[in-house]
């Protein structure tokens, strides 16, 4: 396998594609298990076309390892679905910028993102991306994206040596997920909807004394 189709060590394995490509999945991975760990691995990215592109190819080269016309039509199946998922995300995305009311700060203080599955609680650890009183980016190691309301624990650190952090509980609702192939992490777009207690308050507090950038410099972002 050439080098520049090796998995990013940094994406995390078996991230969820949809239920209808199950089947060519299964198929795939009868056959050619790498590929299916590459599938799963990069699903939601960029990635994943050029991954399948190469190592068809390469495969296709070897004359011990020539993929069969059933599989090369599950991973024509499975990229297409891949190109309609990131399109559907960046739609999302782009909506979500539009409808922003405040400056989101460049920000990364300690996340922890809670959802009930099972009757159980699901926890995942991360840190913010950027941080508004309305809303939030964060990059977290899953791939992972629930239509129900979640809980985020926001830790901002102390001002001092010996304070101890200060830890506010939002109720949140996801917006989007998508690959930061940059950060080689999942970035998730919040929405909160309810802090508990005077936590608005404290985070608005905190937000308001930090300077922000001119508009029209370079430095000045909403994403």
């Amino acid at each position: 396998m050439p080098e520049e189709t090796n998995l990013p060590k940094a994406l995390p394995k078996k991230n969820q594609l949809p239920i209808n490509l199950s089947a060519d999945l299964c198929l795939v991975m009868g056959k050619h298990p790498d590929i299916s760990d590459a599938i799963t691995s990069l699903w939601g990215s960029t990635e994943l076309y050029s991954y399948l592109e190469n190592i068809t190819r390469d495969k296709k080269d070897d004359d011990n390892e020539d993929i069969s016309p059933s599989i090369a039509d599950a991973i024509i199946r499975i990229q297409t679905e891949n190109e309609k998922f990131i399109a559907s995300q960046r739609s999302r995305l782009k909506g979500t910028i539009d409808n922003r009311k405040h400056y989101r700060h460049p920000i990364h203080w300690r996340i922890a993102l809670i959802h009930k599955k099972n009757d159980k609680n699901e926890t995942f650890h991360g840190v913010t991306h950027n941080l508004s009183v309305s809303g939030a980016s964060i990059l977290v190691d899953r791939n992972i994206f629930v239509k129900a309301e979640v809980v985020i624990l926001l830790a901002i650190p102390p001002l001092h040596v010996g304070q101890r952090e200060t830890i506010l509980e939002i109720q949140s609702t996801m917006a989007y997920t998508v690959l930061d192939s940059e950060e080689s992490r999942f970035r998730i777009g919040l929405h909160f909807l309810h802090f508990k207690g005077e936590g608005k308050r404290i985070l608005h507090d905190i937000l308001s004394k930090r300077t922000l950038p001119r508009i029209g410099t370079a430095e000045f972002f909403v994403v």
